[in-house]
């Protein structure tokens, strides 16, 4: 049996998004009354509201939509690593041990989780170099707890590594052992 299990933490009206960015916002369209017969809600928000993948496209001019990427290197078997620490990068050595066997998805969490009304500071990311090894051993998709792979200060956003082997990046996801499974197979 092969569960899918949701990463994704749930949207909510306030939540923390990138400062100056767009907040998830929910609006009634039609309330049910006397000449309507149901309720319909429209909503808005930051395409980085949230659990969301950058797009190539979101780093380079000429990259592809994230309607051209294949769903395959999204959906999978995936390993979490407690990646947690009091450096502001995680670097390789930190979690080699944990890459065993390890499948091209994996997710690390790397910060105890706070309140989700706000927007995490000072969060750990990943080292470039970890980054450049993971790619390297044929790491896909990598999924973070906090907005970014990259630190919170960097100007920088490079996805594409050695020999051109492209790592998707996934960011504030859920690595709690809640999680809900979505489809249970």
């Amino acid at each position: 049996m092969s569960t899918l299990i949701d990463i994704s933490p749930a949207l909510r009206v306030g939540m923390g998004v990138f400062p100056g960015d767009a907040p998830f916002e929910v609006s009634q369209t039609f309330s049910i009354g006397p000449d309507c017969p149901v309720n319909v809600a429209s909503i808005s928000m930051s395409t980085h509201c949230g659990a969301h993948v950058d797009a190539p496209l979101h780093y380079d001019a000429r990259g592809a939509s994230i309607d051209r990427l294949d769903l395959g290197d999204f959906i999978g078997p995936a390993r979490v690593i407690d990646a947690r620490g009091t450096d502001a990068l995680c670097g390789y050595d930190e979690i080699a041990s944990a890459l065993d066997g390890a499948p091209p998805r994996l997710l690390f969490k790397l910060m105890d989780r706070g309140d989700a009304l706000d927007w995490p500071t000072g969060f750990r990311a990943l080292a470039p170099e970890m980054v450049e090894r993971l790619a390297l051993r044929g790491t896909r998709l990598i999924g973070v707890d906090v907005p970014s792979v990259d630190p919170e200060t960097s100007k920088a956003c490079r996805r594409t590594w050695s020999a051109g082997n492209t790592i998707f990046a996934l960011s504030k996801i859920s690595c709690s052992p809640t999680s809900r499974p979505a489809i249970t197979n």
